[in-house]
């Protein structure tokens, strides 16, 4: 994070963080927030953090707790999309442009966020990977941003260059239950790279996290909040490369796992319909200089 996007995190939730003066000196809110984004970033215990800052390991943990939750107080109607009509077409727009896919509105993907079992809840949060985890599903857009909103999608339009009039769509892997509105691949695997950037960036999720539940889910959505937030001041900076290479977060994902496949096998003719009519568009006007070469090296 570059200072001067810290320095505008911090005069954000700074009032929202402050602790009041009445026996001991409060430990500032900079040191707070310092606390706080130095444990999602490294991944380091708070047993760590607490000889680091010279803080009680108490503290520590009520620190990253409340922080984590002004974060996602503050941030989360600035960072995360509106979905108005109006913004889902831009969404749409970005991929098209970048990605050669028109009318889809999002990628959507699940993960196992994998914690310590927590006390006295069983099997509560026991996972069929054999470990214990709460469940985070996003859909990112063409940015790779991360969101979780209502939906409010715009009708079907036709294709200005196309022949085929087709539904504003997710795409997903085959977890998900093929629908007029959410397209899955035939019967093969898609590469994931919003959540391999999410825990490249934030290495507490390339371990079990060692904190109660509300806290995990606090962290959560503390991250989701500043990982779009970060990505915002550097489109804003005019930052021309990620600071993380795509294939070195995608290398280790830790505790981010595959939910795996969860969606139902059976769907409509009519979505059967509109997932032909989309191959038919990418075989024809719809396909891009190096699709052909991939297909023969059968690299997907």
């Amino acid at each position: 994070m570059p200072p001067k996007t810290f320095h505008i995190l911090l005069n954000l939730i700074k009032d929202k963080i402050v602790k009041q003066h009445v026996v001991r000196t409060p430990i500032s809110p900079r040191t707070r927030l310092e606390i706080t984004l130095r444990y999602l970033v490294s991944g380091d215990s708070m047993t760590s953090l607490s000889y680091t800052f010279r803080v009680g390991l108490n503290t520590v943990s009520q620190i990253i707790s409340t922080t984590c939750t002004e974060i996602w107080n503050c941030l989360k109607d600035f960072v995360l999309v509106v979905t108005t009509e109006e913004k889902w077409r831009e969404i749409a727009q970005g991929f098209e442009t970048k990605w050669n896919f028109p009318h889809c509105v999002g990628a959507i993907d699940g993960k196992h966020i994998i914690i310590e079992a927590p006390p006295k809840n069983g099997s509560k949060y026991y996972n069929y990977k054999n470990s214990h985890s709460i469940a985070l599903l996003a859909v990112a857009d063409s940015d790779l941003w991360l969101e979780k909103k209502d939906l409010t999608l715009p009708d079907s339009s036709p294709l200005v260059y196309s022949q085929f009039i087709f539904p504003y769509v997710f795409v997903g892997d085959e977890a998900f239950a093929l629908s007029n509105y959410m397209m899955r691949p035939y019967p093969r695997s898609i590469i994931e790279s919003a959540f391999g950037i999410l825990s490249g960036r934030w290495r507490i999720f390339r371990r079990p996290i060692n904190a109660s539940v509300s806290t995990t889910i606090k962290i959560t959505q503390a991250t989701i909040c500043l990982h779009n937030f970060i990505m915002r001041h550097e489109l804003n900076m005019a930052i021309s490369e990620r600071r993380y290479s795509l294939a070195d977060c995608l290398e280790d994902s830790g505790a981010l796992i595959d939910i795996g496949r969860t969606g139902s096998t059976t769907f409509s003719r009519n979505a059967s319909n509109i997932r032909d009519d989309f191959a038919e568009h990418f075989e024809g006007i719809g396909a891009v200089h190096w699709q052909w070469e991939k297909v023969l090296q059968n690299e997907f």
